[in-house]
């Protein structure tokens, strides 16, 4: 099973792909991770603009192309994806602590649908 896709989903709802948290505490630590019963699918995200569902987080096809022609679309879509990446490494470090202190069965591992 090729796990680029795979989630680690932390108790807030935030998501970690399994490739990065690999890389921040091993391995072994994810392995230890209870599997989700969610599974990562072309449903899993929703467009925060029209609720559109969608394998990957963030503005659906068609939102994207309504925001390059409407500037207060465009302004929510930045904010929202800055706002996205400037919480990345909280949601990083809260990870991290969680494995520390091996809290595995507060986080999820969800496999992606192959």
């Amino acid at each position: 099973m090729d796990d680029y896709y795979d989630l680690i989903e932390l108790p807030s709802g935030a998501h970690i792909p399994v490739p990065i948290a690999k890389k921040l505490v091993g391995e072994e630590a994810v392995r230890k991770i209870p599997v989700s019963h969610k599974v990562r699918n072309e449903l899993f995200f929703e467009c925060p603009i029209c609720g559109e569902r969608g394998f990957y987080s963030g503005l659906c096809p068609d939102c994207w192309l309504d925001a390059e022609h409407d500037d207060e679309l465009e302004e929510f879509a930045n904010k929202w994806y800055y706002m996205r990446m400037s919480d990345y490494p909280l949601k990083e470090k809260a990870f991290v602590n969680m494995v520390k202190k091996r809290r595995f069965r507060k986080l999820r591992y969800i496999k992606a649908e192959e």
